[in-house]
């Protein structure tokens, strides 16, 4: 017969020690009700914060700060040194844009047109041929690129702010000055340079698109050919006008070599007679047609009529003002030509005739003696010095070279020939000075 009272004494199926454990988490439990109890409504305890408290968050704060600093460190270095590596090269390569932008328009863009200037398609400037970029972007950093103009005798400067943005630290970017005249001294970019209006082409949609394409580059690489062998042929030259002036300010009438005046009359007389008011003056006109009617301050002097070429002369009493001459020819108007009492002289006043290309380029330059609004002056009478800066030489018309100052005939002189040299997209600037005038100055930019 089993003993159940023996078995339980043997195994007994609760513990003690647990019985009293659940007693007293039982009795806590109570204690925190009563607590709680008389703490509603109540302001929450403060809670002793002991050394272990302080101990466990630093310990925190340096596990969460190892992981936020490997977590940027990885690759940080990296990082930093591929941007500015990134930055060096956009620097150099707008250095030498900002080099062949000058190589084809013979000076950088002003500072207030800025690096945009480079990938602009609409840039009005003689020998441009850009643009010399796709676009301007920011550096790595996200930082404007820095652009400044530092006059036509220095290179620009072009830089990044680095890292920081701030200018002038040892963080900055700054391109070469050397790289700025490498499309100078190594013009192989130029050989085949496509115009503007055939970029783009990446990849041809079809094979006849390609064709043509290839035959229009092919058109442009003759086409340099041929310039490159004009420039070493002579230099033509062109022979002085022949007017022979007379005493009392006519000449012979010929073709005018700057082809300003229309061809179908000229008047060969000026009318600067100061202090010669009502004394008659003989007017000489020529023209192409078969009558010439001529006006003083408006007023018809007459009409006088010949075969064509034929000088016709008036006498016409002197007053300031304006003659007119006005060509007929079977009776219907066909050109007309006038002078003016000019002013006294001002300034002097340049320009060019440009013929021929690069090296074989010829610019012939007519100095005028003008007064304030612009008139040549015909009875002014200055030595004119000229000089020129740049890749070019001065020459007289003939050829020879110019010994000495200009001498100027009824306040004009065409004497001076100016020729680009040397393989250079630099312009040639031309200055004249006389004693007491205004001096003058014209830049000849290269025509590629």
């Amino acid at each position: 017969m089993v003993d159940y009272g023996e078995l339980r004494r043997k195994y007994p199926t609760k513990d003690p020690k647990r019985r009293a454990s659940a007693a007293a988490i039982k009795a806590i439990a109570r204690e925190y009700e009563l607590k709680k109890a008389e703490l509603a409504g109540m302001r929450a305890p403060n809670v002793k914060r002991g050394i272990v408290f302080y101990a466990v968050l630093l310990i925190g704060l340096l596990l969460v700060g190892s992981l936020v600093l490997s977590a940027a460190g990885k690759g940080g270095r990296e990082r930093n040194d591929r941007a500015q590596l990134n930055a060096r090269k956009s620097v150099d390569a707008l250095a030498v844009a900002l080099g062949r932008y000058r190589f084809h328009t013979g000076e950088y863009p002003a500072t207030s047109e800025g690096l945009e200037q480079l990938a602009s398609t609409q840039v009005a400037r003689a020998g441009w041929n850009g643009p010399y970029i796709r676009k301007v972007v920011k550096d790595p950093w996200g930082h404007d690129y820095v652009y400044v103009n530092n006059g036509p005798s220095e290179n620009p400067t072009v830089y990044s702010r680095g890292p920081d943005g701030l200018a002038g630290t040892t963080d900055d970017v700054i391109a070469p000055s050397a790289l700025y005249d490498e499309p100078f001294r190594d013009t192989s970019w130029t050989e085949g340079w496509m115009p503007y209006r055939l970029r783009g082409y990446v990849v041809a949609p079809d094979e006849r698109t390609k064709r043509d394409v290839e035959a229009q580059v092919e058109a442009v690489k003759r086409a340099s050919a041929a310039a490159a062998a004009a420039r070493s042929e002579p230099v033509p030259r062109r022979a002085p006008p022949r007017e022979e002036y007379a005493e009392d300010g006519t000449f012979t009438f010929g073709p005018d070599p700057w082809g300003e005046r229309p061809p179908s009359v000229r008047i060969a007389t000026h009318w600067n007679r100061e202090g010669h008011e009502g004394e008659p003056v003989e007017v000489v006109c020529a023209t192409a047609g078969d009558a010439v009617e001529l006006y003083l301050n408006g007023v018809s002097q007459g009409r006088r009529e010949g075969a064509p070429g034929t000088a016709l002369a008036w006498s016409v009493p002197y007053e300031e003002g304006e003659l007119k001459a006005i060509a007929f020819r079977d009776g219907h108007p066909i050109g007309e030509d006038a002078v003016r009492t000019t002013g006294p002289v001002f300034s002097l006043r340049l320009k060019a005739d440009v013929e021929g290309t690069g090296d074989g380029e010829v610019a012939y330059v007519r100095v005028d003696a003008v007064d304030g609004n612009g008139i040549a002056v015909p009875t002014a009478d200055y030595a004119v010095t000229l000089s020129v800066e740049g890749p070019g030489t001065l020459e007289s018309v003939s050829g020879e070279p110019l010994a000495g100052p200009l001498a100027l005939v009824r306040g004009r002189a065409v004497a001076a020939v100016v020729r680009a040299m040397g393989g250079t997209g630099l312009p040639v600037k031309v200055v004249a000075s006389a004693p007491g005038v205004r001096g003058a100055a014209l830049v000849i930019p290269r025509r590629i």
